[in-house]
């Protein structure tokens, strides 16, 4: 291999990108002279360097520093590099964010990938890399991947959401949760906002069932519940209802676990697709995270298309739009409020607000509360 000249990058061309998500501390400058830290997941990793999303625009050829906290390979040793800024440019897709591309002070394998591609062993990247890639089995889209994991989080047991079985040893089942963290973390893929609300109920899925299964006590009560709801379902002697759905939905609102609260809705849900009660309390689980807020609009909609005259349902979906910044959404639910109940005073003052914004920018024009309250002035 030749010396480099001054200046010149010692590998010119890049080796084997490895699709993994990693997550990394980040510590640097940014354009504004400013100094930030921040934890993002890659994008992929190789040799030579990473790609991954930054909140900050950062200058060519500027240095950073990377904390690896968690390996791709067995390793969990923390360890420190510094990566140069090769490219920098604004996500096309994602408002605010800057896709960034770094190449390491020392190339190497850090972060311990138990076989990596052939030309990571090598000091530059050799021709056989393209042969390798061609002779490469070819895996399964991830489109397509996700779509199946999704129909396991949806009708699967917490085993066959984590790819395990009942006897399958506890470093499987963590080994197995990582790898799955690794693929279907939202960050990861914060280029497709459209895959944004299946990988979070694959996140919560993936959580709920990593945490019962790597707990004793609550395994065993899971363990339980399946062999009961086995034993009832060859004798068909019972069967779980949306109701059974509901308590258990409650039982894990009590117990303080958002997510499994969400499991057992949704599946509520889907036994009663027609039932207003089970879609609205299904909407407010959803509203408390931001960004399932869109999923839960929807929720609400559906309800009020069943129950269009339920007072509290219209109520929650109309501070949650105000909530979202969408005034003109909510300003319909809170006049149906009113005429529903015209005593309501919260939803008055709310109407008054809202059109109190909108006589700004339209002097002279009669408010929407006005013409509610006095029907025949001029």
């Amino acid at each position: 291999m030749s010396t480099p000249k001054p200046g010149q990058r010692p590998y010119q061309r890049r080796s084997t990108r490895v699709t993994a998500g990693v997550f990394l501390d980040i510590r640097g400058t940014d354009k504004a002279g400013k100094t930030f830290m921040e934890r993002r997941v890659t994008l992929d990793v190789g040799f030579q360097g990473c790609k991954y999303f930054s909140r900050y625009a950062l200058p060519m050829n500027s240095w950073v520093t990377m904390e690896i906290s968690n390996k791709t390979g067995n390793s969990t040793t923390s360890k420190e590099v510094r990566a140069r800024v090769v490219w920098c440019r604004r996500s096309q897709q994602l408002g605010g964010l800057f896709q960034v591309g770094v190449e390491f002070e020392k190339p190497g394998n850090i972060w311990e990938i138990a076989n990596p591609p052939d030309d990571w062993q090598l000091p530059e990247v050799a021709k056989a890399a393209k042969a390798a890639a061609a002779k490469a089995p070819k895996t399964v889209p991830f489109e397509l991947e996700l779509k199946e994991t999704l129909k396991v989080v949806e009708s699967g047991s917490y085993y066959q959401v984590l790819r395990v079985t009942a006897e399958s040893p506890r470093s499987l089942i963590r080994q197995n949760y990582h790898e799955l963290v690794r693929k279907f973390h939202p960050d990861r893929h914060m280029d497709q906002p459209e895959w944004s609300g299946s990988l979070h109920r694959i996140m919560e899925a993936i959580n709920v069932s990593y945490k019962t299964l790597t707990d004793e006590d609550l395994r065993k009560k899971y363990d339980d519940e399946i062999a009961l709801f086995d034993l009832a379902r060859k004798h068909r002697e019972s069967k779980i209802t949306a109701e059974d759905c509901l308590s258990k939905a409650r039982q894990a609102l009590q117990d303080q676990n958002p997510g499994e609260t969400l499991i057992w809705l949704r599946r509520a849900v889907e036994m009663e697709p027609t039932s207003a009660k089970y879609l609205a309390l299904l909407g407010r689980a959803l509203s408390a995270r931001a960004a399932q807020r869109q999923e839960a609009t929807e929720a609400f909609e559906k309800s009020l298309e069943l129950d269009p005259w339920n007072i509290s349902v219209r109520w929650q979906l109309a501070t949650l739009y105000m909530e979202m910044q969408l005034p003109w959404r909510a300003r319909p639910h809170f006049a149906k409020v009113l005429e529903i109940d015209p005593e309501n005073a919260r939803a008055l003052e709310r109407l008054r607000q809202i059109d109190g914004k909108d006589e700004k920018k339209n002097t002279g024009k009669r408010s929407f509360v006005d013409r509610i309250l006095h029907p025949t002035s001029k």
